[in-house]
């Protein structure tokens, strides 16, 4: 239906990345901005937009225009859903090589989203305390702010470099959006993995509640929605079910690893490049 923009177009002007925009006033499916080389990486993207294109769409079809609309951290849950749904996809129907080096990224980002994005939120707190106490805050002390949150963050396998004490300057968050802003991806992840959580463990029950809670748009608040389909609330326990997922990726992607390494999965690679 032409709703999707897929392939690279540079010669005109096309740029680089990819997007969902809502046409819910029109009751239209939304448009997505895609540069689709077909890479992993690309059609985890595509997925990536897809879940807002979903989430747009059924608010646009069940409640009225007024209420299509969202919290940032609750417009990231059906796009990252989606994420969680292609990785399965991936570990199910690709090769050995394919699903670990999907897992590993994978793995990688809930470290940024759990750890990364939460401290760059503790910096920016803890900037505009100092400047509430000092009246400004030098570079030099904003240097130390953010290497004294980067080695609490990290365990003491991570090497420190001096160099790596100005990163904070390279946050564009603190520049473009909203106080506080990247902490609105710790808490879109953890009700994605808490959500999906439940789905693994009935899928078809899952999916008619997921449907009424997509559609539901700002009738009523994220917190009732999560309550009334899910009995979930925004807490510790939250995150502790997030972590269970979490868990789930790095002990598939042991195994997987485990697998690669095996003397019989050896051997028959090894016999697989004789015969080749």
């Amino acid at each position: 239906g032409n709703f999707i923009d897929v392939y690279p177009d540079p010669e005109n002007g096309k740029q680089p990345g990819g997007y969902c925009y809502e046409l819910r006033a029109l009751q239209s499916p939304a448009l997505i901005f895609m540069n689709y080389n077909g890479l992993i990486s690309d059609q985890k993207t595509l997925t990536h937009e897809l879940g807002h294109g979903i989430h747009f769409y059924l608010m646009g079809q069940s409640v009225d225009y007024l209420y299509c609309n969202a919290p940032i951290y609750e417009m990231e849950v059906p796009s990252t859903f989606n994420e969680e749904l292609f990785v399965d996809y991936v570990v199910e129907n690709s090769d050995q090589d394919t699903a670990v080096a999907v897992l590993s990224q994978h793995v990688g980002e809930y470290q940024n989203y759990f750890c990364f994005q939460p401290m760059i939120t503790e910096f920016e707190w803890k900037a505009h305390q100092l400047c509430a106490e000092n009246g400004n805050a030098s570079g030099a002390e904003l240097n130390g702010l953010w290497t004294e949150l980067f080695k609490e963050y990290r365990s003491d396998s991570i090497e420190y470099h001096a160099e790596d004490s100005a990163e904070w300057t390279y946050i564009i968050q603190f520049y473009l959006t909203n106080n506080y802003y990247t902490f609105n991806y710790a808490v879109s992840k953890a009700i994605t993995l808490a959500l999906f959580k439940q789905y693994k463990e009935d899928p078809e029950t899952f999916n008619e509640n997921y449907i009424a809670y997509l559609s539901a748009g700002s009738t009523m608040t994220p917190e009732e929605k999560l309550d009334k389909y899910f009995g979930i609330e925004i807490n510790r326990q939250l995150f502790e079910d997030a972590m269970d997922v979490v868990e789930l990726r790095i002990r598939q992607l042991e195994e997987l690893d485990r697998e690669a390494n095996s003397p019989e999965t050896k051997s028959a690679v090894e016999s697989l490049n004789v015969y080749s």
